[in-house]
């Protein structure tokens, strides 16, 4: 997948990219480097739900700066997040069970604040996602 442009504007440019990395394999990396924008720049697919107890995913997040921050949501419904100043790779085991049928799994960079300034940069990655039969 070449990279896909989320955002391109005042506040800089918000890229969704497929990278590789011998721990986790391919991974999906939703990044801005310099600047910073508000709101939430996402990747979705659409996945049927029904059956499915949990989703398992890695995700790592690392930044310079403050004002942003990862998220997985489902429809809009926020399942998971990371506000705090980052981690390393780690999979996540989320509990999906009230969900049935279609959903939107959206994975996202939020940013809190907009900025011109130079120095910010993030990287929300996402990996390995697994769905685990009920």
């Amino acid at each position: 997948m070449p990279p896909c442009t989320l955002y391109d504007g005042q506040y800089g440019t918000v890229l969704a990219e497929v990278k590789y990395q011998s721990f986790v394999g391919y991974y999906l990396s939703i990044y801005q480097t310099e600047k910073r924008r508000v709101g939430h720049h996402t990747w979705s697919i659409d996945i049927d739900f029904t059956g499915i107890s949990s989703l398992k995913i890695f995700t790592q997040r690392y930044f310079g700066g403050s004002g942003a921050y990862l998220y997985i949501r489902l429809d809009g419904t926020t399942i998971f997040s990371d506000t705090s100043t980052g981690h390393s790779w780690t999979e996540r085991t989320l509990d999906v069970s009230a969900y049935s049928g279609v959903k939107s799994l959206q994975l996202s960079m939020y940013g809190s604040l907009n900025s011109t300034s130079t120095a910010y940069n993030c990287n929300c990655n996402f990996a390995k996602i697994t769905l685990v039969r009920s």
